[in-house]
């Protein structure tokens, strides 16, 4: 029998169920060998970053028990503020447009109708949930080396987003080990479920708490989001659950016979909806690592071990352990911390058990502090307060300054990748998508059809990251004049007109500061005639003046000789 266009049978949602089943199990075990790593990640650092079990939810008991110096905390604060502000910053633009045809984006209607659309893109951001959700991005792959993020279609808002955190989430990479499946286990009370899916679409479990007023009662629901098994271009103009990935929701732990094989949801997406940006990868390995937490972990640790043993040596300053006399036996000192022991041999008298005035505290404390500086160097502290952290006096000449940035950023450089390639990047195609489809631009200009739109970051770390490569242009062209000083002139040799674009380029100079090159070409052309016109015009007014001044010449001489003439005459009729 002829399946119903854009709809499965039984016996495909039965299959799919169980295979569903068995790929988020898979993905269960991938994750399991990092879990006690996130843990301990999450117990010395951020207590209350990463769920580790399904029933991980609204805890909130003291978690801050292993955290003696908060350093590695703030560090990780701090670091987050500034690869938001450096990346991403919601007071600054930080992307814009970007062609091969440079000439394309100097027309006025192209230049126009894109500007128009990169202030609807960042509308849908700031007016959304993206820059509530990215610092708990940015935390998470600091932290534990992996993000992930989802991006839903909106109502309200055209896009909202969603960050998870370490633990309550699986990837898998497709044949290009780039992540292509997300999956998750959540628990959701059963009000949330028939509220999120309709009580139609609901276990029988479910359905029987929310009638008999039990809204509270907690079920765990699986999240897929995958490459679609059925996508099938013609089928996804009857239904979304045909297109190429696609996002399905079912029920855990269900009793009854129907309800194995149902579904909460169903629905496809033209692209994958989430993003997974990784810090670093190891061969092909699914999760991130080398990240800052995970490198600075050891010296964390350290410093709770350090902080404690400081704590302690103070303890025994403060109130010294005593010696006491056999007579005090019956007469207990309440002078906690310290403690008092019988001395039968004593003198006679209360006095320090041994000498604890100096117990090496200022070297501890110097100890503590190199560890404190390996953490923060570990999160990049550095670099996002290289002037405020500067030794000796500030500021320093902007050469040295320069220069002692470009070293930190090359370190930072890798990771910054990651970000625009594997989130920033396909966050604002998607966007882009969303605003096309939404129907809320103007037809899209001639001149665009058919064009590869691209992006360009110019947020202030891509800017500074560009500065290595300014650095390299302002050095050959002041080579250039240097030469040209002491009389080789190879000032011809450098191409102007590339050198300028490219300069503005990786400065991040709006595009139509530059006029077109044909406009360019038109103008050197109309003043290469002036100039010919003009040195023409000089040229013949030069020629006309120097006929007068001939011809001034030989009526003088004309006039001379007529004189001389005239003398000889009268001197031989005299």
């Amino acid at each position: 029998m002829k399946r119903k266009a854009g709809v499965l049978s039984n016996s495909e949602l039965v299959s799919d169920r169980d295979a569903a089943n068995r790929r988020m199990n898979d993905m269960v075990r991938e994750l399991a060998s990092f879990r006690s790593h996130y843990r301990e990640l999450s117990e010395f650092t951020a207590p209350r970053r990463g769920r580790f079990f399904v029933e991980d939810r609204n805890r909130g008991e003291k978690r801050h028990k292993s955290i003696l110096n908060s350093h590695a905390t703030t560090a990780l604060r701090r670091a987050t503020s500034g690869m938001m502000a450096g990346a991403m910053s919601p007071s600054r633009p930080w992307f814009g447009w970007d062609m091969m045809d440079k000439d394309v984006l100097n027309d006025p209607e192209v230049a126009q109708w894109l500007e128009l659309l990169k202030h609807i893109v960042y509308t849908i951001f700031n007016k959304g949930n993206f820059y509530n959700m990215a610092p708990t991005m940015l935390k998470e792959l600091l932290l534990f080396g992996t993000g992930a993020m989802t991006h839903e279609d909106d109502f309200e808002d055209v896009a909202r987003f969603y960050a998870h955190t370490a633990g309550e989430y699986m990837i898998a990479t497709d044949s290009r080990q780039e992540p292509g499946t997300f999956g998750r286990k959540v628990q959701m009370q059963a009000y949330q479920i028939v509220q999120k899916f309709g009580l139609a679409n609901v276990s029988m479990a479910v359905e029987n708490n929310f009638k008999n007023k039990n809204h509270g009662a907690w079920h765990t629901v699986n999240h897929l989001i995958e490459l679609n098994p059925f996508r099938d271009e013609t089928e996804a103009k009857f239904s979304s659950e045909f297109q190429v990935y696609r996002s399905i929701y079912w029920e855990e732990n269900t009793k009854n016979a129907t309800d194995k094989h149902k579904f909460l949801r169903r629905r496809g997406y033209k692209g994958f909806p989430v993003y997974v940006p990784r810090w670093e990868v190891t061969g092909n390995d699914t999760y991130g690592t080398e990240c800052p937490g995970m490198i600075v972990l050891g010296d964390t640790k350290q410093l709770q071990v350090q902080e404690r043993e400081l704590a302690k040596l103070l303890a025994r300053t403060a109130v010294p352990p005593l010696q006491a006399p056999p007579s005090a036996r019956n007469h207990p000192i309440a002078n906690l911390p310290g403690g008092v022991t019988i001395n039968t041999s004593g003198s006679g008298k209360y006095e320090k058990l041994y000498d604890s005035t100096d117990p090496r505290i200022a070297e501890l404390g110097r100890d503590i502090e190199r560890t404190e500086r390996r953490i923060s160097s570990g999160y990049y502290n550095d670099l996002f307060r290289a002037i405020t952290d500067m030794e000796g006096i500030q500021p320093k000449n902007q050469l040295q300054l320069s220069q002692i940035n470009e070293e930190r950023l090359l370190e930072l450089g890798p990771v910054l990748e990651q970000v625009h390639g594997g989130w920033l990047a396909p966050c604002v195609q998607r966007a882009v998508r969303q605003v096309l489809d939404a129907g809320i631009m103007p037809p899209i200009p001639a001149k665009l059809e058919g064009q590869d739109l691209g992006l360009e970051f110019i947020s202030a770390l891509a800017m500074a990251q560009r500065s290595v490569a300014t650095g390299a242009i302002e050095k050959t062209v002041g080579f250039t004049g240097m030469l040209a000083q002491v009389g080789v002139d190879v000032t011809g040799n450098i191409d102007g007109d590339y050198a300028l674009r490219e300069y503005a380029s990786l400065v991040g100079g709006p595009v139509q500061l530059i006029r077109p090159q044909k406009d360019i070409d038109a103008a050197r052309e109309q003043a290469a005639q002036k100039q010919q016109a003009a040195e023409a015009m000089e040229m013949a007014n030069q020629g006309a003046q120097a006929a007068a001044t001939a011809s001034q010449a030989s009526l003088e001489e004309g006039n001379v000789l007529s004189e001389a003439v005239r003398g000889a005459a009268d001197s031989a009729g005299a």
